[in-house]
């Protein structure tokens, strides 16, 4: 069949639910399609994946749940909780160095850490605790990155703590921008918070 004797296609789908994979409630969606002919004669396609489609599918959809729970682990790794600026940051800086074994319970890897920088969904105050955790990790090219992250945000508050992580002002300093960030993060209503950078 060549392009010039279809007609017209028509497509539908729905979504149909389907158990929990992984922990992770997932759906299924269900395609036909048909294809009208210049003849008259309508073709109908249904989802009949081939099982190695399917296989793949179910594979990236894991991929993606595990890369979801890592941002997860990762984001509750460098939030604040109940912690003073100075000891937040004192904290993050243990994890960048590799001396605090495993912050508030949580193994982090300090490379996957450094995703939570370009992820809008991160708040900007988990944001700017990234970077000091990658500032603490002695990798010399982190004062750059971080100049070229703070450029490319919009968010002023989010732009001033990466800069001051960047340029290492002063512990004080540093403790200060963190609060004050986080306390901005905090007034967000919840819809709000992972939509600033």
């Amino acid at each position: 069949m060549s392009y010039s004797e279809i007609s017209a296609v028509h497509y539908h789908w729905r979504r149909v639910s389907e158990p929990s994979y992984d922990g992770i409630p997932g759906t299924t969606i269900e395609m036909n399609i048909s294809i009208d002919l210049i003849d008259g004669e309508r073709l109908k396609l249904t989802d009949s994946f081939p099982d190695g489609l399917r296989d793949a599918i179910d594979d990236a959809r894991a991929a993606w749940a595990a890369v979801e729970r890592d941002s997860e682990r990762d984001r509750a790794a460098v939030a604040r909780g109940e912690r003073t600026g100075p000891e937040w940051l004192h904290a993050l800086r243990a994890l960048g160095s590799g001396t605090a074994g495993a912050y508030r319970g949580i193994r982090v890897d300090v490379h996957q850490i450094s995703r939570l920088l370009d992820d809008v969904r991160a708040s900007p105050s988990g944001r700017v605790a990234a970077a000091v955790v990658l500032a603490a990790s002695g990798d010399p090219t982190v004062a750059s990155k971080l100049r070229i992250a703070a450029g490319a945000t919009a968010n002023p508050l989010l732009r001033a703590g990466l800069e001051s992580v960047a340029d290492a002002h002063g512990d004080a300093a540093l403790a200060e921008a963190l609060e004050a960030i986080d306390e901005a993060d905090r007034e967000l209503p919840p819809a709000g918070r992972y939509h600033h950078g």
